[in-house]
């Protein structure tokens, strides 16, 4: 009596194991067939002239090479009907998207073994490309600075920007490093010492994007001060206010940036609306 519970429990557990077993291989059949077709899908809208995001691909295609791989191996503990179906499913999908010899239709697919041998044979052979890493990229540049208004001059600065992938980050500041001391303010007239003072800086950061290939744009906001100083007789500066500006400023560009040669080009304008208009221009390392 105790031999034959013993047996019958044997027997109950090797069932639920058996259990288990096939419903962890129908998960990873159900998500190999999901995978097959997304990236059928996605090469039929390829061949039909529309965007498709290649990372995508590359990442489905990792993991379909994957997910067949193990089920290859898992062939002698899958029953009978999850051979036939991964079969399927691997005919269909070799033969129909990666070897392009066969239309996608639905299921079931009937191939010969010469066919099934030359695609299976094909795909081995092919490497598989990972996922792409995003890659962070640094720049580093001295630039000038031409004020137009509403003093004009030269400014010198520089830019630092740091990139992953696609978008990015930078910081711009620039200046003439020049005193901005000044006693009082007054109105632009006749001064009849003649003596000028010009001085001022612009400190800006935002967000970089690259649109294709080395061409970007950014886009910021910061803060700029322009003043014009002029002395009086007794040689005391006064602030002229129709001359001067200070206030919340807006960065503009395009940057040009090659891994091949590890430099960087930027052309921008920084700006007070209405007040101040700054062009810069800038080249330096990236890496």
């Amino acid at each position: 009596m105790r031999r034959l519970t013993l047996i019958a429990l044997l027997m109950l557990s090797s069932l639920y194991a058996r259990g288990q077993a096939d419903s962890l291989y129908d998960s990873a059949l159900d998500r190999y067939q999901v995978i097959c077709n997304r990236i059928t899908r996605l090469r039929t809208a390829q061949k039909a002239g529309k965007q498709v995001p290649e990372a995508e691909v590359k990442r489905l295609a990792y993991q379909v090479s994957n997910l067949r791989k193990t089920l290859s191996e898992a062939d002698g503990y899958m029953s009978d009907d999850q051979r036939v179906r991964f079969v399927v499913i691997r005919d269909r999908f070799v033969l129909g998207n990666v070897l392009e010899k066969l239309e996608a239709r639905p299921f079931p697919v009937y191939v010969t073994g010469a066919e099934l041998s030359s695609a299976l044979a094909d795909w081995d052979a092919a490497p598989v490309q990972e996922p792409t890493p995003l890659r962070v990229h640094v720049s580093v540049m001295p630039l000038a600075a031409y004020v137009f208004t509403p003093v004009p001059g030269f400014m010198f600065g520089g830019q630092v920007g740091v990139e992953l992938g696609r978008m990015g980050l930078y910081f711009k500041g620039f200046s003439d490093f020049s005193s901005a001391a000044y006693s009082y303010v007054a109105d632009d007239g006749f001064w009849p010492n003649g003596v000028e003072h010009k001085s001022g800086w612009c400190a800006v950061g935002g967000l970089s994007y690259r649109i294709v290939g080395p061409l970007g744009v950014y886009a910021g906001a910061g803060y700029a001060s322009r003043v014009f100083i002029r002395e009086d007789m007794d040689g005391v500066r006064a602030l002229v206010s129709e001359s001067s500006c200070k206030g919340v400023a807006v960065d503009l560009g395009l940057s040009l940036s090659m891994e091949k040669w590890p430099v960087s080009f930027i052309a921008g304008a920084s700006f007070i609306p209405g007040k101040m208009v700054a062009v810069s221009v800038g080249a330096g390392l990236y890496f």
